[in-house]
């Protein structure tokens, strides 16, 4: 081989070698590309495996030649069993589809093979633990031949849950619908813009439409009053804005043109994460409620001018004594203006009650009963005082209330005084005729008798007997005469009259009914210098124990004359039958003559009965008298 061919045949190896070099470099090179892509495949189909098993799906794969079904490896996972072979194939497939679903099933799937649409249909199929399951198919021909497709493929998604879930919303909705039809007043949702989403039927009715469909997609402020709609469309604003709810009365249209008000309360919807989304308005009609409000107005008006024009005074009073409306005459009576009484309590007036405590015992016992009718004295703003003659109603609904008319008697109680002053001094005067002059004609005739009996004993034996009869006749009239006039005239012009005189009164029936008396002091000796008062409380006393000797039946009477620091107390008590308080028919006038002497003085008469165990009869005055608290029944002053 020459050299030349040598050296050619060295060149030539070299470029082998060379040539070798690069392919072995691009086959490794291309290698390490394939080994990484397959690593990013099998990653990539390691991610889809899990967003398969994550989202309950299974990818399939149709041969439309055959009708061969190939799966993803999940489906044991999405069937609930292991024994799959049932779903390698369109027929077996279909086979395990519900009843009710099978058919729109295969007609989806003809269009696919068919037609080429696209796939997508929701069915139940059976798993393999025999429950029906909710699935979602969608597919599409890929892979097309000659207008064919080689191959189907699609997935399958598990929407059981879905559909469970908006059943429940289905049923949430009629239920929510339901209610809302047969609530009594309106209901609408609107959205954010305001526009009505639906309604309900009384909402139709109201606005005076057929269907609440009639309603759905309306501007909620075309219902409103024109000059009342920028309000609310602010209104909605701002509620949407600061999540709150309102309440408002509204002037509205009906379809007809005619004009309600609405009582709205509107609240806000919100969404899943917690944003507004619209709002729920219910509305009542106000037209009854209006009408019946003004018809109010219109008698609380007419009842207040009653009330102010009356001659008659009122007043509203509350439980605690505070008075809450007075009315004009009342105002003239006393002379206080209708301000100035409202900032007053009732013992500020009262003059037989004017303790706090005192009043608040007298409206618990009104409260009880309900209503009463009694006499009072109440002092005016310029000092005087004035008989009152009360008619009470109390109102225990609401808030408890006491309704009080007032008729202003002290004319009447003036009048009542001077016949009793009358009364008095006709008596006094009888009693004094009788002892100055009758007691002393009588005495005058018995010394004569007496004398002439002494000088005809001794000449005319036989008729002596006949004068003794006459003296003593006599003597018994001066004693009988005497007493009467004790009775017209009992009380001495002393500080201890009235003491002696209900001694001597106690006495005096003892005497002559034979019963048991006692009179007693408590508190020390009682000195009052006010005859007149003297006299009351003496009277009194007398028609008590007289009303004792008549009706009680009993063997005991007992009279108590007792003074405190603040009051006087007589009680005259009986051991007998009992008297009732409701049944005052047998003391006849002489109650009211005891009631009307015990409020001349600014005290109280309690007849306290124990049926069985007697009757006590306690006049309570306050102590010390006021001067002149009573007129003189002498002098009329």
């Amino acid at each position: 081989m020459t050299k030349k061919k040598r050296w050619g045949a060295r060149r030539a190896g070299r470029a082998v070698r060379e040539a070798r070099g690069t392919l072995d470099l691009r086959v490794e090179r291309r290698t390490a590309e394939l080994d990484k892509a397959n690593a990013e495949l099998r990653k990539v189909e390691e991610h889809l495996r899990l967003a398969l098993q994550v989202g309950g799906m299974v990818t399939w794969e149709i041969d439309p030649a055959t009708g061969s079904i190939q799966h993803s490896d999940n489906l044991p996972q999405i069937v609930r069993g292991g024994s799959v072979t049932r779903y390698y194939s369109r027929e077996s497939v279909l086979k395990e589809i519900h009843p009710e679903d099978r058919e729109r099933l295969s007609q989806a799937l003809d269009g696919l093979f068919t037609h080429n649409h696209a796939f997508e249909c929701e069915y139940r199929m059976k798993m393999l633990d025999g429950t029906y399951r909710w699935i979602l198919g969608k597919g599409e021909a890929v892979a097309m031949k000659d207008g064919e497709p080689r191959r189907l493929v699609g997935i399958s998604l598990d929407i059981d849950g879905r559909k469970q879930a908006e059943e429940k919303l289905r049923e949430s909705q009629e239920h929510q619908r339901r209610l809302m039809d047969i609530l009594p007043d309106s209901c609408v949702v609107v959205d954010l813009q305001g526009r009505i989403q639906s309604a309900n039927q009384r909402a139709a009715q109201l606005h005076g439409f057929e269907s609440a469909a009639e309603l759905e997609g309306l501007d909620i402020t075309q219902l409103v009053a024109p000059d009342h709609r920028q309000r609310v469309r602010e209104r909605i604003k701002r509620s949407v804005l600061e999540a709150t709810d309102f309440e408002a009365e509204y002037p509205v249209y009906r379809k007809d043109g005619t004009t309600f008000f609405l009582e709205v309360n509107t609240s806000v919807l919100l969404n899943a994460a917690g944003q507004p989304e619209g709002l729920i308005a219910l509305g009542r009609d106000l037209t009854e409620r209006k009408r019946a409000e003004q018809a109010f107005r219109e008698s609380e008006l007419r009842n207040r001018t009653i009330l102010h024009t009356a001659m008659d005074g009122f007043w509203i009073n509350d439980l605690q004594g505070n008075i809450l409306e007075v009315n004009d005459a009342y105002c003239r009576m006393t002379g206080y203006t209708g301000a100035e009484l409202l900032r007053m309590r009732i013992s500020d007036l009262e003059v037989s009650e004017p303790r706090v405590e005192d009043v608040l015992k007298h409206l618990e016992r009104i409260a009880k009963l309900g209503q009463e009718k009694f006499q009072t004295r109440q002092r005016c703003k310029d000092g005087r005082i004035i008989d009152l003659e009360i008619s009470v109603t109390c109102l225990m609904s609401g808030e408890p209330c006491m309704f009080s008319f007032f008729r202003d008697i002290t004319e009447r109680v003036r009048l009542e005084r001077q016949i009793m002053e009358i009364g008095d001094r006709v008596q006094a005067n009888f009693g004094s005729e009788i002892h100055d002059g009758l007691c002393q004609t009588l005495v005058a005739a018995a010394f004569d008798a007496n004398s002439l009996n002494q000088r005809l004993a001794a000449t005319i034996p036989l008729d002596a007997p006949t004068l003794d009869r006459l003296c003593r006749l006599l003597d018994d009239a001066i004693t009988e005469g005497r007493r009467l006039s004790q009775g017209l005239i009992p009380v001495r012009l002393s500080a201890d009259g009235l003491t002696a005189a209900l001694q001597a009164l106690v006495e005096s029936i003892g005497r002559r009914t034979g019963l048991c008396t006692r009179f007693t002091e408590k508190g020390g000796p009682v000195l009052i210098t006010d005859q007149a008062a003297a006299i009351h409380l003496f009277r009194i006393a007398q028609e008590a124990l007289n009303n004792a000797v008549k009706h009680a039946r009993g063997r005991r009477l007992a009279v108590r004359l007792a003074q405190t620091e603040q009051s006087l107390a007589l009680t005259v008590t009986d051991d007998g039958t009992g008297i009732f308080p409701e049944a005052h028919t047998g003391f006849g006038l002489g109650l009211h003559i005891m009631e009307y002497r015990a409020r001349a003085l600014d005290g109280t008469l309690q007849i306290r009965a124990r049926p069985g165990r007697g009757t006590e009869v306690l006049c309570r005055l306050p102590w010390p008298l006021s001067p002149g608290v009573a007129p003189d029944p002498k002098s009329g002053k």
